[in-house]
């Protein structure tokens, strides 16, 4: 994140929670920001998921 002001934390967040294929998320110190843990049904699923699509 190039931000870590409360504001973006929290629409950080709010945005995480509302994708179901997300089951854990993280926060962690220094980069990478989060680890996420996701479940799909399958690649081309997940492959969805990260494009945005």
């Amino acid at each position: 994140m190039r931000q870590e002001s409360a504001d973006t934390l929290t629409a950080f967040d709010e945005a995480v929670t509302a994708i179901p294929d997300v089951v854990k998320a993280q926060r962690l110190f220094g980069d990478p920001d989060y680890l996420l843990r996701l479940v799909t049904a399958d690649l081309p699923a997940y492959q969805r998921l990260y494009e945005g699509s």
